[in-house]
């Protein structure tokens, strides 16, 4: 892609440059779409659950969110794309429930900027926040953990901002069951 930009600025005398942008309407909506035009074809790479609905493609340079791949190489790996997205890229660590130690994550986010090409990271908890005493917990629950109540919302990061689970569409939903959600540990010597 960074190829196609700089070859059709260079026919038409203008500057095009790469965004990694969330689109997350987007991945769901070219996963259904292909899946009813090229089912034989799109069906081998569509992600999710097809019988459920819960269809996407990854989304711009992103790993697919179901690795179960660690922080470190994560980091590293998308961050080869990096320097090609001109206009700005993004690697997201998936954190869940864990909080992890400050000193560990101080450490990982120096060693991410001086040893990798990475140009922003961003850690990404999950919440759950109950409708009937508006209290708030790490991590996303069926049930409030402080009243009980199944009157419920999760709250994370959908891409590039974090909203409320119930306005997700059924791809994004698809997504987020598929997280792999790295531990609350993040080696501090593994980045090189």
């Amino acid at each position: 892609m960074k190829l196609l930009t700089d070859r059709f600025g260079q026919k038409n005398g203008m500057r095009f440059v790469l965004e990694q942008t969330p689109a997350e309407s987007t991945s769901y909506r070219f996963a259904k779409l292909d899946l009813q035009k090229y089912p034989e074809q799109a069906g081998k790479v569509i992600k999710g659950n097809k019988a459920q609905g819960e269809i996407y493609y990854t989304n711009s340079t992103l790993f697919n969110v179901s690795i179960p791949m660690n922080p470190v190489d994560r980091v590293r790996y998308e961050g080869l794309f990096h320097p090609l997205i001109v206009a700005g890229a993004l690697t997201h660590v998936w954190i869940g429930e864990s909080k992890p130690d400050k000193e560990s994550l101080s450490n990982f986010i120096i060693k991410t900027f001086r040893l990798t090409k990475n140009d922003q990271i961003a850690f990404s908890p999950e919440f759950t926040t109950c409708r009937v005493c508006g209290q708030t917990s790490r991590g996303l629950s069926e049930s409030c953990s402080y009243c009980g109540s199944s009157e419920v919302d999760g709250i994370t990061r959908i891409t590039g901002y974090f909203t409320k689970i119930s306005s997700w569409n059924k791809g994004k939903i698809g997504e987020l069951k598929d997280r792999y959600r790295n531990s609350p540990y993040f080696p501090g010597t593994a980045v090189s």
